[in-house]
């Protein structure tokens, strides 16, 4: 059973990052999981343009890459279990991922 992600909140991101609506909409689509094309045709707009946004989420975020800005977002977002199967990750007191592999025995 797949697992999703839990929804961010574009305000936040914009309070966050001073976002414009439309970079905080295309950064919450990358952060829950979608293409950019496809976050593009959810919101009518053209690839371009939404690649356009992307790169100025990225900057105005101090990132490079979609994989870090996700990595940036995600501690706000991953609750306790959430994770591929046999794996429990959570955010400690000083705001670091952890997960942890959980022994099978057979």
């Amino acid at each position: 059973m797949p697992v999703e992600a839990p929804s961010v909140d574009p305000g936040l991101l914009q309070g966050l990052f001073d976002l414009t609506p439309a970079e905080a909409r295309i950064a919450k689509g990358i952060v829950g999981g979608q293409s950019l094309k496809k976050v593009a045709s959810a919101h009518g707009i053209s690839g371009e343009t939404a690649r356009s946004q992307l790169k100025s989420v990225l900057a105005k975020t101090g990132t490079h890459r979609q994989s870090e800005f996700v990595a940036l977002i995600a501690p706000a977002w991953i609750q306790p279990g959430f994770g591929p199967p046999r794996r429990r990750c959570f955010v400690n007191q000083w705001g670091e991922l952890i997960c942890r592999r959980r022994r099978l025995y057979y």
